[in-house]
């Protein structure tokens, strides 16, 4: 079990890869006054003529009841350290101390703080751990990515940090909306089908027990137009299961992104809610984590992971939309509808 303790990212059935980080948190005191022990694992993949000197850099967030340890096993169902070798990016893989401690507030006001959330710290010394180790690592290039209750977490972690990233990207849970947060401009672009938005009241997604929102407004950010680490705007992506429970956070946070003209991609595939096969080849390719080659081979990468007959439709922030169809890489055989940057 998730303890969030250094055995999060050590004990494993399969060997682990990547070189171990532990420390004592004093700030995260949840469970313990005196702190918490935290720990995160960093891999690099083995040196290739073509990889740039310093790696770009994807942090992992895991699901809920997960560890760290297994996004870093050499087998793991995850295929990101997969990807990195190919790709040349290396991978961090987090670790919550049972739960990533995401904020519920109101209106998403001063949210970003260390008094919001006992992972802040963690994530800050994620950061500066990356910038201690920049002859390897390129802090410049850092890409959260995160599925289930690990994407509610980068959700608000990496606009709480777009200055220090280059973007995200989530899949299985987005955003939640309750009382005044839900504005009349947000139930007109939210596509909820049944679900019932009233301005006012509540957004009308149905989120059983997880991130309710009963007793705030916002879980866990209302997102706002961020520039990143290279004053660009934040890199976003969004992998929606068509089948997923919580797939309607993902709606809500698609129309919120649209009401503020934030530009960000939607993959949306067939599925339920367990993490997708393919998750690293389709984020890593969508967020253009390696777009050291290039623009071209950027897009050339995004296309790969595109479904046959799929419609890939071009949102921006101008408003403006492009619309085409690409062709299918049969190893990822779902459906996408990408709105690209």
């Amino acid at each position: 079990p998730n303890d969030g303790g250094v055995n999060d990212c050590i004990d494993s059935l399969s060997p682990v890869v990547g070189d171990l980080f532990s420390f004592r948190d004093k700030l995260d005191t949840r469970f313990n006054d005196s702190g918490a022990d935290r720990c995160f694992r960093v891999y690099k993949p083995p040196r290739k003529p073509e990889f740039p000197e310093k790696l770009p850099v994807v942090v992992y967030f895991h699901e809920m009841y997960d560890r760290a340890v297994h996004a870093c096993q050499e087998e793991s169902f995850i295929d990101l350290r997969r990807q990195a070798d190919e790709k040349g990016f290396a991978l961090v893989c987090a670790d919550a101390n049972v739960h990533w401690d995401i904020p519920e507030n109101k209106m998403g006001k001063g949210v970003c703080q260390a008094s919001s959330s006992a992972d802040f710290s963690y994530v800050q010394h994620i950061l500066k751990s990356i910038g201690h180790h920049n002859k390897t690592l390129n802090p410049k290039q850092v890409f959260f990515m995160g599925h289930s209750e690990g994407a509610a977490f980068i959700n608000w972690a990496s606009f709480c940090f777009s200055h220090e990233i280059r973007g995200f990207a989530s899949s299985g849970f987005g955003l939640k909306l309750h009382g005044s947060a839900v504005l009349q401009g947000h139930c007109d672009k939210v596509r909820l089908g049944d679900y019932n938005c009233q301005p006012g009241l509540d957004d009308g997604v149905d989120v059983g027990g997880y991130g309710a929102c009963k007793e705030c407004e916002v879980n866990p950010i209302i997102p706002w137009k961020a520039k990143n680490v290279a004053n660009q705007d934040l890199r976003i992506c969004l992998l929606v299961a068509e089948h997923d429970y919580f797939r309607p956070t993902m709606w809500s946070m698609e129309a919120a992104l649209h009401r503020e003209h934030i530009p960000f991609r939607l993959l949306l595939i067939e599925g339920k809610h367990t993490m997708p096969q393919g998750f690293g080849e389709m984020m890593a390719s969508c967020l253009q984590v390696t777009d050291y080659k290039g623009p071209k081979s950027a897009a050339r990468a995004l296309e790969h992971v595109a479904s046959e007959g799929v419609q890939v439709s071009s949102h921006r922030a101008n408003g403006t939309t492009v619309n085409k169809t690409t062709k299918l890489r049969e190893l990822v055989q779902r459906r996408a509808d990408q709105q690209i940057l």
